[in-house]
């Protein structure tokens, strides 16, 4: 790979390895196992890390072959101990393996890491309802695509519509209002490699935002030379590939000097779905446009932030925003407690609200009241008028049925999230609390 122009960057083997580990997990997600295990064959070759070994575990095991996804789990582990996931993983494999000794052991070393371990099989189910409950990818789908001629059934299904992309829209637009050390905008390996590309419009915004204040483009904006190179152009969406005088490049934003710390790296939150953020690390860097814990660009050009910014938000985000979103907290709130107290809350405020406002019941009769307009829209495209008034009947009765123990649920839940955050919140924060709810 050639190198020219400022911030010259020179990674290829990590660009390789991400390209192929990429390539694998797409692979493994369409049931290709065979495909995706020479894909990750070939990134450990190139960088023998963790994570592509936990997934050659995982792709082992979905062949059925549990003795050398043990093999590659016992790798995993070696290669970075302190991940709870890989050993919970291994007590699983042990468990099927007849070795229940050693299911147990694992079982204990997971949750000596992580307590959560305890119950991650609810966390994760918890986080999964309630994240399909405000995202309802298919419902929206559904709503924007079905056309009726009868007019009460097009308004109840305009109104679901409407309730659905409210929902979507607060937790794709929420910014993060956690007191937090910005760990989404920290990284290990450039910028690049974690998918955080700067487009046409936000080069120009941020072009003039480094200019007004004197700052040297060298000093903020890498940039890679493109010459076509295939794990570029799989990992770098085209319309972030920009010409200029005649030659193609990808930007990025640099990282700043100082690294994160092994004490800021205490209080790291889990991804989305309890997921370990395994690019995060004590020598993570952070985006040189990262101040105070806040992206000072964020807001520039024609988008709210850089691709992999605006896109992620940790589970203990996530968790707040909905809770922010329904009303049971105020981000000002969150400003006494440390991360750690937060990550904390938010575990155990996802299993409250999958255990009440999110559970199996309320979720049925959500579902329920839809299928009934799915019904009746089937109806109305055969003139069946008798059936899509009994469908419409149906709805109305399993939605305000559904309303009504929601919004009983709802009230009850801010009593829940106080005790939680008044348990977890250190002495000082106690004090400082009692004037605050």
């Amino acid at each position: 790979m050639s190198n020219r122009g400022s911030g010259d960057y020179e990674d290829g083997a990590g660009l390789n390895e991400k390209f192929l580990h990429s390539q694998g997990a797409a692979l493994y997600d369409e049931g290709l196992y065979d495909e995706a295990l020479a894909m990750f064959k070939e990134a450990v070759a190139l960088e023998d890390q963790p994570y592509t070994r936990y997934h050659l575990c995982l792709t082992y095991i979905a062949k059925k072959d549990n003795k050398n996804a043990l093999r590659e789990i016992d790798r995993a582990i070696e290669l970075n101990p302190s991940v709870a996931k890989y050993y919970h993983r291994r007590s699983e494999l042990w468990q099927s393996l007849g070795n229940t000794e050693e299911a147990r052991k694992d079982r204990e070393r997971a949750r000596k890491l992580d307590e959560n371990y305890a119950h991650i099989e609810e966390i994760r189910s918890a986080y999964r309802t309630i994240e399909e409950a405000f995202t309802n990818s298919e419902m929206r789908e559904w709503c924007s695509a079905v056309q009726v001629k009868h007019a009460g059934l097009r308004r109840l299904i305009g109104e679901l519509k409407k309730s659905l992309d409210t929902s979507w829209e607060a937790i794709e637009t929420a910014s993060c209002a956690l007191p937090c050390p910005a760990y989404c905008c920290h990284f290990e390996g450039e910028t690049v490699r974690h998918g955080v590309h700067i487009g046409a419009w936000k080069l120009q915004a941020i072009r003039s935002f480094l200019k007004a204040r004197n700052m040297l483009e060298s000093d903020a904006i890498g940039r890679l030379p493109f010459c076509g190179e295939e794990h570029l152009a799989r990992l770098i969406p085209p319309h972030h590939i920009l010409r200029e005088r005649g030659e193609r490049f990808i930007y990025y934003p640099k990282r700043s000097t100082k690294p994160l710390g092994r004490s800021a790296l205490k209080g790291l939150p889990k991804g989305k779905d309890y997921q370990e953020l395994l690019w995060i690390n004590e020598t993570s860097r952070a985006c040189a446009f990262l101040k105070g814990s806040r992206c000072m660009i964020h807001d520039l050009g024609d988008e709210p932030g850089l691709p992999a910014c605006k896109e992620f938000l940790c589970m203990t985000g996530f968790v707040f925003a909905v809770l922010n979103h329904l009303e049971l907290i105020k981000p000002s709130q969150l400003r006494i407690y440390t991360m750690t107290e937060l990550n904390r809350v938010a575990v155990e405020g996802l299993l409250l609200m999958g255990r009440t406002l999110y559970d199996e019941h309320l979720m049925r009769l959500r579902n329920k009241a839809w299928q009934k307009l799915k019904t009746a829209a089937e109806a109305d495209s055969g003139g069946l008028s008798a059936e899509i008034d009994r469908c419409i009947r149906s709805h109305r009765r399993l939605k305000k049925q559904y309303e009504a123990l929601f919004e009983a649920q709802r009230k009850e839940a801010p009593k829940a999230i106080r005790a939680v955050m008044k348990i977890h919140a250190n002495t000082k924060a106690k004090v400082k609390e009692r004037g605050n709810w």
